[in-house]
């Protein structure tokens, strides 16, 4: 008896199939704004609005372009309507800029008009170019203009896993905790540093809690990740 063959590839889904022809769009726009016809390219992705879960197709899209063309990518993102969305989408970008080009990544980050998005974003960077180079990612974040986006790069990187407790950036004496511009932020970036230090260094976590965190409610929060059961097993992190 013969056996059945199978068949050697599956079909696409939708999605996919969407996705596939957003991609194909935005390489048409690319090439019309050389030949002057951007808006056939834009009018290619408006008719595809109406096709359901559209925002999956744009999250997808961007996600795909985001490994090779960020700026491309965010094309895609602004277009998205349900804001959760638009920000995981817009959160994703900007890791995978800064694993292309954090210089880019962080010049674009600065200007963003959304605080919302760029707060993140600006975060998102810090986090992620500390993993690649630390020292870059300090000198960028102080130099980040002072206020609520300096405070979102400095929680970043202090949030960063680079910094372990032999970092001198650990330290509660670090210039890094008298560069934010508001005690909520330094007490919240604390709170989530002490947490990551509970079970590698306590009293590293006590002296950060002591001295950087003035609100009772995170205070009380980063001091149950060094009761012993939670130390034990590894703390736990939860930011508010």
């Amino acid at each position: 008896m013969t056996a059945e063959r199978r068949p050697l590839c599956r079909g696409f889904t939708l999605l996919e199939v969407m996705v596939a022809l957003v991609i194909v769009a935005l390489g048409m726009i690319a090439l019309h704004q050389q030949l002057g016809r951007y808006a056939a390219g834009v009018a290619f992705i408006e008719r595809l609005s109406a096709e359901p879960g559209f925002d999956d197709i744009l999250v997808a899209g961007s996600q795909s372009l985001s490994q090779s063309d960020p700026e491309t990518a965010l094309e895609l993102v602004a277009r998205i309507g349900n804001t959760s969305k638009k920000l995981s989408a817009h959160t994703n970008v900007a890791s995978m800029w800064t694993r292309l080009d954090p210089r880019a990544a962080a010049r674009w980050a600065v200007d963003i008009d959304d605080p919302a998005l760029a707060d993140q974003a600006v975060r998102t960077i810090a986090l992620q170019w500390a993993s690649i180079d630390i020292r870059a990612a300090e000198d960028w974040a102080r130099s980040v203009p002072y206020g609520a986006r300096r405070d979102a790069a400095l929680t970043g990187l202090l949030g960063s896993p680079s910094f372990n407790e032999a970092s001198p950036t650990a330290s509660p004496d670090h210039a890094l905790w008298s560069a934010f511009s508001d005690d909520r932020a330094r007490d919240r970036a604390a709170m989530q540093a002490a947490q990551r230090l509970a079970s590698r260094d306590p009293a590293a976590a006590r002296r950060l809690i002591d001295r950087h965190i003035g609100d009772p409610q995170m205070r009380a929060q980063a001091e149950r990740a060094l009761s012993p059961q939670n130390a034990s097993g590894g703390g736990f992190f939860r930011p508010q």
